[in-house]
């Protein structure tokens, strides 16, 4: 009876044990799909990081090649730039130049004063410009002599050097210093009237007179579309450095210089200009 029990019981063990068993390998069975997908869902999160990693990496290069490029860009276009407005130099033409002073012509028609002046120079392509002028002129001034009439003659040149200061192809400044000298003479007449004596009339020529000064000179030219011819004007002023003296009747007026009561004397002239 005691081996029945104990096959009964022995029994009863093993049918508990199948179902457990069972159980055990359905629960492995289900357990597995789940740790798959997890490792899926983590490698599909790291390919995904991988990737925008990647895009990032990849944009930030684009970024500092366009920032590279355009600085690139701008350092050609600087570089474009500075040949135009600093480093560019305005063509001189070098030559000899010869020029007349219109502006004295103009006096010709006159019956107080006659002048003529003609200048030669010679433009360096360094911008230094020697010049000589040479005039003569004939001034019959009307305050000279309240009762009377007073005449200065004679010819004068002037000799010097222009800097010049291009602003463009086209016009032009420059500055200048010279030296001048004239050699003239004088004449005139005078009548004193009394009522009780009668008219003294007097008339004087004298002849020999010298004179010389300094100029202080700053012009503008402006060049014609041919290159080569100039239409300019100057404006400076002239100092006295000696001059004759005269008895009785003092010199009035030098030719080239002006009047004589002022140790410094302003003028303007005006010139046109051809340059071979």
């Amino acid at each position: 009876m005691k081996q029945n029990l104990q096959h009964t019981f022995n029994l009863a063990l093993l049918l508990l044990a199948l179902p457990l068993a069972s159980y055990s390998q359905d629960s492995l069975r289900l357990a597995k799909p789940d740790s798959i997908r997890t490792v899926r869902v983590l490698q599909a999160t790291d390919s995904a990081q991988l990737q925008n990693k990647s895009t990032t990496d990849t944009a930030k290069v684009e970024l500092t090649k366009a920032a590279e490029q355009e600085q690139a860009n701008k350092s050609k276009a600087k570089k474009e730039k500075l040949p135009k407005s600093d480093t560019a130099r305005i063509k001189i033409t070098s030559g000899p130049q010869i020029y007349i002073d219109y502006g004295k012509l103009l006096t010709l028609p006159s019956e107080f004063e006659q002048k003529f002046e003609i200048g030669l120079a010679y433009q360096f392509k360094n911008r230094f410009q020697p010049n000589f002028h040479f005039g003569i002129a004939t001034i019959q001034p009307d305050a000279a002599i309240e009762n009377g009439e007073y005449t200065s003659e004679g010819s004068y040149w002037r000799a010097g050097v222009n800097y010049l200061v291009p602003l463009d192809q086209i016009n032009r400044l420059f500055i200048g210093v010279r030296y001048a000298q004239s050699e003239f003479n004088d004449s005139g007449s005078y009548e004193i009237t009394s009522e009780l004596w009668p008219t003294f009339t007097e008339s004087f020529e004298r002849d020999g007179f010298a004179a010389d000064w300094f100029e202080l000179v700053l012009g503008s030219e402006k060049m014609f579309k041919n290159g080569h011819l100039l239409l300019g004007g100057e404006a400076g002023v002239r100092f006295i450095n000696e001059k004759d003296e005269a008895e009785f009747i003092d010199i009035y007026t030098i030719p080239g210089y002006g009047l004589t009561s002022n140790q410094s004397s302003p003028f303007i002239n005006l010139y046109v200009k051809y340059q071979f």
